[in-house]
């Protein structure tokens, strides 16, 4: 009797936080199955205390992961091509049949090397960070596109995007054709975890949920605060982020003390389970300036709680505007107090967008769908 060999399937992530928190849903969904055998592998966390949590996490659910010296930056092209040797071995002593490549230098790397292997290659852009909303990263933007022009084999690679900015990006600049597209409502929620309950009694809490980037929007998220402390002393505006994440695009620690020690912020420790959190507060602020589709928006949405995010392509998508969150301009600190201070005062509106909220989240942002989208398209492609 010929026993068949499992199929393999790479996920290849920038590192192990944002794989607990957005795709590790994808992993388990080959748990007990004998004809597929998942991998994992990760680069390092530009976070120390991240990490510790999220590899926690991938033990406790079984994950077999590897780890590489990848980071997320593309800063150093030399560490850069020797983590790029490193994964052409890991894919030739493992040999898969697909590999699924989440956030961009994962991108990068699986489509140059695919040139060199038979796999098929899934391509997940969560959005386009750093290298796309500082301007000084232009040049680099273009040597990104332009080897994704030249290494990608249109034959064996599909996309998914998650708004329909970045849903226009690849279809223009990299010239695919639209049936290997695919554009998801983000990374879906477990709504039987983040559940709304109208018997909780929230907090006066104005809750700003990232790492603490400034292109998350932290530096108008501290002086919107700031301005309103003094008028809405009975509120609470709260910033809960890992503060040692390493990037060029980074808030300085001791700026945020600052905040911190004339009491117009507080800084809650960064957790994997915030639900908890979320149970607390009463509305959700990311005014950020380029996502994907922001999760915590997602989340925000299932557990009732109105949001208020930017005019991003990616945010403003994450939410029905007026009907589940409101719009505040990117980059504005006048825009972004106004439409904290509107919502404050309004409670009429306030009581809208959370019931809107609920009622989206189950229609649009249900992880079972996700998982159900991505599981055809493995199907399809081993």
């Amino acid at each position: 009797m010929i026993i068949k060999k499992p199929k393999k399937i790479i996920f290849f992530c920038n590192h192990a936080t944002f794989f607990v928190s957005h795709r590790l849903n994808l992993y388990k969904l080959f748990d007990n199955n004998v004809n597929i055998e998942p991998i994992l592998i990760v680069g390092r966390d530009a976070s120390v205390s991240n990490a510790k949590q999220s590899l926690k996490i991938l033990l406790e659910n079984n994950v077999v992961y590897k780890i590489i010296n990848l980071n997320s930056t593309f800063r150093n092209i030399f560490k850069d091509i020797y983590a790029l040797i490193i994964f052409y071995f890991k894919i030739f002593n493992e040999k898969p049949n697909l590999i699924h490549a989440i956030t961009l230098k994962p991108i990068l790397f699986s489509s140059i090397l695919s040139c060199f292997f038979k796999y098929k290659l899934i391509l997940s852009f969560s959005g386009f960070g750093y290298l796309f909303t500082n301007s000084k990263n232009s040049f680099v933007k273009k040597i990104y596109i332009t080897i994704l022009k030249l290494f990608i084999i249109k034959s064996k690679t599909f996309f998914i995007v998650q708004n329909s900015r970045d849903y226009g990006l690849i279809i223009n600049e990299l010239k695919i054709n639209k049936k290997n597209i695919l554009l998801l409502n983000g990374s879906g929620v477990d709504l039987n975890k983040f559940k709304f309950n109208p018997n909780i009694k929230k907090r006066n809490i104005i809750l700003f949920p990232s790492r603490m980037l400034k292109s998350k929007g932290t530096l108008e998220f501290l002086e919107s605060a700031k301005f309103l402390k003094n008028k809405y002393q009975n509120w609470k505006f709260v910033l809960i982020g890992d503060v040692s994440y390493k990037s060029p695009d980074s808030i300085n620690i001791n700026l945020i003390n600052e905040y911190v020690s004339k009491k117009y912020v507080e800084l809650w420790k960064f957790s994997n389970e915030m639900k908890n959190i979320y149970d607390q507060v009463k509305i959700v602020c990311l005014p950020s300036y380029r996502e994907g589709m922001p999760k915590v928006l997602l989340e925000a949405a299932a557990m009732g709680i109105p949001t208020i995010t930017s005019d991003d392509e990616g945010c403003e998508e994450a939410i029905i505007p007026n009907e589940t969150g409101l719009i505040c301009k990117k980059r504005n600190v006048t825009s972004l107090i106004n439409t904290i201070e509107k919502l404050i005062n309004d409670n009429a509106l306030y009581n809208k967008l959370s019931n809107n909220s609920v009622l989206l989240a189950k229609n649009k942002f249900d992880v079972n769908i996700v998982n159900k989208t991505h599981l055809e398209l493995y199907e399809k492609l081993f």
